[in-house]
């Protein structure tokens, strides 16, 4: 990384690590919330399949009630939504604890990936990507932890 420090210390490019530090604050709103994209994705199932029940897995009594905040907190984003009645699949929950003290929850779809028939998609290689970029004057890094909550699912 030795040619990256000589061409920010040239300034021909300017690091920035945070967004509040940077001159965008004035749109700062707009980082704000959770954008989702208009077109639902739709899972395909092969045919013949079983659906899988797990049971929920063990929380520990001091986590209980964080875990309870958050799932309310990704209902009122409608990133989820409380099922009450009996479903086919349900996939155990995750949650994760990080080192900041926040918690992640994930699903655990091991069943789930076995049975899905998956879109033939190529995906860029980063060679390609890069090229791309010939005209770009700035770049950004997000934080992906969210990234699949833009994708609603059909129901």
């Amino acid at each position: 990384m030795i040619w990256f420090k000589a061409i920010k210390d040239i300034n021909v490019i300017k690091l920035v690590l945070n967004i509040k530090q940077s001159p965008v604050t004035e749109y700062f709103d707009v980082f704000k919330g959770i954008w989702k994209h208009e077109i639902e994705c739709e899972i395909h199932l092969r045919d013949n399949t079983t659906p899988a029940v797990h049971p929920a897995r063990k929380i520990t009594l001091a986590l209980k009630q964080r875990l309870k905040n958050e799932l309310e907190r990704l209902e009122s984003f409608n990133i989820i939504e409380k099922v009450s009645e009996l479903t086919d699949w349900v996939n155990a929950m995750v949650m994760v604890e990080k080192k900041e003290g926040d918690i992640r929850l994930c699903i655990d779809l091991v069943d789930l990936k076995k049975v899905i028939i998956r879109p033939h998609y190529p995906f860029p290689v980063f060679q390609d990507a890069v090229a791309e970029l010939d005209s770009a004057v700035a770049f950004s890094r997000l934080d992906a932890r969210s990234d699949y909550w833009i994708l609603p699912l059909s129901t």
